[in-house]
């Protein structure tokens, strides 16, 4: 499969795509065991503000791999041979364990100093049990680095099924645990389940990468050519990524501030924001990419400015109508899907009321990734980059500015206007660097979705509150919200092809030739 054709990064979004899925969902099955469990508290903010640590290695250890190590190592694998390529992966693999085993050491010995530094307000009782918490999970650090790196390289390789596999195991570990252990071990059980889970993804895909010509033996080449291209990549990608979750950072420690459960109702919150982002956008990220590189290689301008208008359009058409749901039917939407065991009422509307602010921020956080590709494809890892740091500082300063007028809302608030103001900033920026981007057609297609999904969500929060209102029985909340979807896409549906939208055009098309109903 070429990746570089359309059916090639077609069908490679596709199969990412559905791991993806595997991991949310089963990521979300996760959150609800815990929500049950433990709810929105004390516990609970130990275990977020602990993880937040290991999380924060592991976005930037995946992103640096995908956008830096990745294509460096096809690059020397097809001009050079393996043998070369390999020289370049046992490089990174082995100095790596080094750095991560260094680190994770250092995290050990500090661990109370580090979950004090990231949650001032945590009471002492709740900042023990994140330092032990952060203790347990330390080993991810090195852990998920490794994993991470072998799927790389069976995505090298075009080989998509087993690193799907394998991607689940943590967190079914995590569940499997907590459901076991939650009596007995508390919370400490999510994260024992979650290192055992990780363990066994690495063994199986360590064993699995040398039926490939993949050897992963000792010998480390520091001053080969493609070993000093990464590291010229490397550092600027490494502080965009890692941008991302110093904002989180951030958010959490003005959290803890408010008292116990904040922590927790602003991330219960947030799975809802990055559910879709983690879903689409992280796979089609890893295709659009290589895409991009090959036609701006080409001379195809045009072609890429369209491939970027097409996606930035089709994120639109799957966002906006969300947006407006989740703003208008954020309290059932949590009390549906949270609302249990220790998650009562109380939680529900502490969370939903973050997840108002979160909800304004979703079209930006989606759009934005595409954007940040782009700049990628024209190696530019400098704006970017320079972007998040400016706006790192701008959300310590909403924060601040806003958590005092709304509460834990304003801290959610905060991202969301610097999500949307750094996308804005991306775009003007990028327009200037390859020109015209259809902003018109874009600004034409995303008003008319904006436009048909407020009206008829509008109409659905007036069924929901007349005719639909009948009781609060749990089954009869969810039924009525499952008939709430269907309606509203139905008609949202119907109103793009009365409103002309392009995006459901070329949906509804493609579509109609995959069953065979249209040939032209």
């Amino acid at each position: 499969m070429n990746i570089l054709s359309g059916r090639g990064m077609v069908s490679g979004t596709l199969v990412l795509l559905i791991a993806k899925v595997l991991v949310v969902v089963l990521g979300f099955f996760q959150f609800l065991a815990m929500a049950y469990f433990f709810g929105i508290s004390a516990s609970t903010d130990a275990y977020i503000v602990a993880h937040s640590v290991p999380l924060l290695f592991a976005g930037i250890a995946e992103g640096v791999l995908n956008y830096t190590f990745l294509p460096v190592f096809m690059e020397y694998r097809t001009t050079k041979g393996v043998e070369e390529a390999l020289i370049i992966s046992n490089t990174v693999f082995f100095s790596s364990i080094v750095l991560l085993a260094v680190i994770g050491l250092a995290i050990l010995g500090v661990a109370p100093l580090i979950v004090s530094l990231l949650a001032p307000g945590f009471s002492d009782t709740t900042l023990k049990l994140a330092g032990r918490l952060l203790i347990i999970m330390t080993p991810l650090i090195l852990l998920r680095f490794l994993s991470s790196f072998l799927c790389t390289l069976f995505h090298s390789l075009n080989r998509f099924l087993l690193p799907a596999v394998t991607a689940v195991l943590p967190v079914i570990g995590g569940i499997t645990f907590l459901v076991l252990g939650a009596e007995s071990l508390g919370i400490a059980s999510l994260p024992l389940g979650y290192v055992a889970g990780t363990l066994i993804q690495f063994v199986v895909l360590f064993i699995a990468i040398h039926r490939y010509d993949m050897r992963i033996g000792w010998r480390i080449a520091l001053k080969h050519p493609g070993v000093k291209q990464i590291g010229r990549l490397f550092g600027p990608r490494l502080l965009d990524f890692s941008t991302n979750g110093l904002n989180l950072l951030v958010d959490r420690w003005f959290a803890s501030l408010l008292g116990a459960g904040y922590v927790s109702a602003l991330t219960f919150a947030q799975k809802f924001i990055r559910i879709p982002n983690s879903m689409v956008m992280g796979s089609l990220g890893r295709t659009i990419l290589p895409v991009l590189s090959d036609q701006r290689n080409r001379g195809d301008e045009a072609g890429a400015r369209r491939l970027l208008s097409k996606s930035i359009r089709l994120m639109g058409f799957a966002t906006i109508p969300i947006t407006f749901f989740v703003i208008f039917f954020r309290t059932e939407i949590i009390g549906l899907v949270f609302q249990r065991g220790a998650f009562d009422s109380e939680s529900t509307s502490i969370t939903a009321y973050a997840l108002l602010f979160y909800s304004f921020g979703i079209l930006a956080y989606s759009i934005r990734p595409i954007l940040k590709v782009a700049f990628f494809s024209i190696q530019d890892t400098l704006t970017p980059l320079k972007i998040s740091a400016v706006f790192v500082a701008v959300n310590v300063a909403l924060d601040y500015s806003l958590m005092k007028v709304f509460g834990h809302g304003g801290i959610a608030l905060s991202t969301s206007i610097v999500m949307t103001s750094g996308t804005v900033v991306l775009w003007v920026l990028l327009r200037k660097r390859i020109g015209h981007l259809a902003g018109r057609e874009i600004m034409s297609s995303l008003g008319r979705i904006l436009i048909a999904s407020l009206v008829i969500v509008l109409g659905l929060r007036i069924l929901s509150s007349s005719i639909l209102s009948i009781t609060d029985v749990q089954v009869w909340s969810f039924i009525k919200m499952i008939l709430l979807l269907m309606i509203g896409a139905t008609v949202f549906l119907g109103a793009c092809k009365v409103l002309r939208i392009s995006e459901f055009r070329e949906i509804w098309t493609l579509l109609r030739r995959e069953r065979g109903l249209d040939t032209a």
